[in-house]
């Protein structure tokens, strides 16, 4: 099972990747997972609360803080607050921190904004049960500690950020929680950070009477480093949404002056793995779709030119409607024909019963001069503005024609493209004098060399464009390289028949909708279509993640206890505690399950555990955690 929860908050991923893909996937499934959540409240907040996170590598946790709070209390996204404080050129700067229509935002604060900060988590308007404390969250990451002086500098901040919220101690419980980056590169500095929170049991003061520090620590009680802090912002999550309670003896465990650290567990659906096995597995089925093979198009000349917009008469479709709409309202009409000179003038002759080539005659090429001078008077207003719709439009007509396949092959004939459109046929002369105009204006433009590369222009710029999309199709593909790929061989199976049984219904449809893409953004616009088609189509995705782990490891009819492989995860000898210390913990302070009530779940850890725990109903079915909370001595502290 995964550890920690990728959220659905839009993440910048530079380019289009596998990894880009897979976090669509997780995003869009927490999103629908969240929304058919929506109505399954659990425990809510008992006391207006703020979080303030200290420093810029504190702030960087905020989102993974506050989307798992709203994961539990969706109703309070507008009403618990979020302060991020820097220090800049010796100034400490505010900014309120607020998830918006899936973006971050920060907006810089002065004092009267705190004031009114506070007074909005007060206000009638907000929904906490008691508005007699405010429990006040630091959250201080080590991170950016160059020594234990700037810890120190830290603290100063925390306690110049409490001051300003203008609250009485008495009606304010605070907690700092510290992220103790004891990395390689940092462990003199860790220890130094020790040495100074550990004056905490003598100087109370000095941390502006704290009610806690909870200590988190990257190295676990068995020296494994952390390669982030996810599951650490997870650990805050938890301890918020326990210490903001109305059970007097959590509050008193939680909050009692001591200096606390976590022992902790979480299982939840897989979602990263299942994204990363139904991404992989639709580029799998996929991946030869722009291979240029079995086109041959100029198999079917006939068929060929038609595609290309060249009429059975050898003229461009294009230039066709220019000719019609600007210059065939020049030529004359019959009337207008018969006032052409003549060799003789007296003579009567039907003019609409002879051809072209008489008429010219007939009019000592008076007639073939004429069109002439149309012809060379409507070239000379052929503007560069004119020249560059044509080939706009002709782009996008190839744009529709040709699937990417077919344009690239283009361009590898573009000699044999070029001579299709100088093949016009020579315009027939018997018939009349009009039709043949038509027919000659229209063949003067679509044989003119000039013209005919402005098409051949807009080829190659499509061919050019393909080639772009066929090279980044290719690193898309080439991305799977940095995937470690999933060793759980129940997870993959499964969701790869998955995806299969999906491509059966729609393979067809979708091959044609991919072999019509043009660009690598339109690409990944239906990936993402079908990614979050296949979510909507199966239940699977949206069951709780018990419902999820059953369906998956019992598809074989084995009948395992799933409500047993959870509780031995979450309860056993193999859970982490986020601190290394050098003597043994004492009793837990608190020992709780955070998971949603009312499940098989709930009942198998309630029908199955006899020591002493605290069930937190979360209303959330797609997480369980375990929590346990220890004293940390001064004794495991001081190096």
């Amino acid at each position: 099972m995964q550890g920690i929860m990728v959220l659905y908050l839009e993440v910048y991923m530079p380019g289009f990747t596998v990894r880009s893909l897979i976090q669509h996937f997780v995003n869009r499934l927490a999103e629908m997972n969240h929304n058919a959540e929506i109505n399954n409240l659990g425990k809510t907040p008992q006391f207006p609360a703020i979080i303030i996170f200290i420093g810029e590598e504190s702030i960087k946790g905020f989102t993974q803080v506050a989307t798992s709070l709203f994961e539990v209390w969706p109703p309070y996204r507008d009403e618990l607050k979020f302060v991020g404080v820097t220090a800049k050129e010796g100034v400490n700067e505010y900014n309120e921190l607020k998830i918006e229509d899936n973006e971050i935002s920060k907006t810089v604060i002065k004092e009267d904004d705190i004031i009114r900060i506070m007074n909005n988590l007060f206000s009638e308007n907000t929904h906490f049960q008691n508005k007699n404390k405010l429990i006040v969250y630091f959250v201080l990451s080590t991170e950016d500690c160059d020594s234990g002086r700037d810890f120190l500098d830290y603290i100063d901040i925390m306690n110049e950020a409490k001051r300003m919220l203008r609250v009485e101690e008495t009606d304010m419980t605070t907690a700092l929680v510290v992220l103790l980056d004891e990395s390689i590169t940092k462990k003199v500095i860790a220890r130094q950070i020790r040495n100074e929170i550990a004056k905490y049991y003598d100087d109370r003061n000095m941390y502006n009477s704290c009610n806690s520090i909870f200590l988190i620590s990257n190295r676990k009680n068995n020296n494994t480093l952390l390669s982030n802090w996810g599951i650490c912002y997870k650990i805050i999550s938890s301890i918020i949404e326990l210490s903001n309670n109305s059970d007097a003896n959590i509050t008193t465990a939680l909050f009692s002056r001591r200096i606390l650290t976590a022992k902790y567990a979480r299982e939840e659906k897989p979602s990263a793995s299942i994204g990363e096995v139904v991404v992989t597995k639709l580029l799998e089925e996929f991946a030869g779709i722009y291979i240029v093979n079995n086109v041959n198009l100029m198999d079917d000349e006939v068929q060929l030119l038609k595609r290309l917009g060249i009429t059975k008469d050898g003229t461009i479709n294009i230039l066709d409607d220019f000719v019609k709409k600007s210059i065939f309202p020049e030529l004359p009409d019959i009337h207008k024909l018969t006032l052409f000179p003549r060799k003789n003038m007296d003579t009567d002759i039907d003019i609409s019963g002879i051809s072209s080539q008489e008429f010219n005659d007939l009019t000592m090429d008076a007639w073939d001069s004429f069109l002439a001078k149309i012809v060379m008077d409507s070239k000379k207003k052929i503007n560069a503005e004119q020249k560059q719709r044509w080939s706009a439009e002709y782009s996008q007509y190839l744009h529709d024609e040709f699937t990417i396949n077919e344009l690239i092959y283009l361009g590898d004939h573009i000699e044999n493209i070029r001579q299709l459109f100088r093949n016009n046929n020579v315009v027939v002369q018997n018939t009349d004098a009009l039709t043949f105009a038509k027919a000659k204006l229209r063949h003067e433009f679509s044989s003119n060399d000039e013209l005919i590369e402005i098409f051949i222009s807009s080829i190659n710029e499509e061919v050019s464009k393909a080639k772009v999309l066929l090279d980044e199709w290719n690193g898309l593909l080439q991305s799977k390289q940095n995937l470690f790929g999933i060793d759980d061989n129940n997870l993959r199976e499964f969701y790869e028949s998955k995806v299969i049984n999906y491509l059966d219904y729609n393979r067809t449809k979708l091959v044609i909708e991919f072999r019509n893409q043009k660009d690598i953004d339109s690409v990944e616009k239906l990936f993402e279509k079908i990614l979050s088609d296949i979510i909507s189509r199966d239940g699977i995705y949206l069951d709780t993640f018990e419902k999820e782990l059953n369906s998956r490891i019992n598809r074989d009819g084995l009948g395992e206890d799933v409500g047993q492989y959870i509780r031995e995860k979450l309860t056993g000898n193999n859970v982490d505690t986020y601190l290394k210390v050098n003597f043994a913990f004492g009793s837990p302070v608190l020992f709780a399950i955070m998971l949603k009530f009312g499940t098989s779940l709930y009942n198998s850890f309630r029908n199955n555990l006899e020591q002493e725990i605290y069930y937190y109903n979360t209303g959330y079915g797609n997480a369980a955690e375990s929590i346990e909370i220890y004293e940390v001595v001064k004794e495991n502290l001081i190096n």
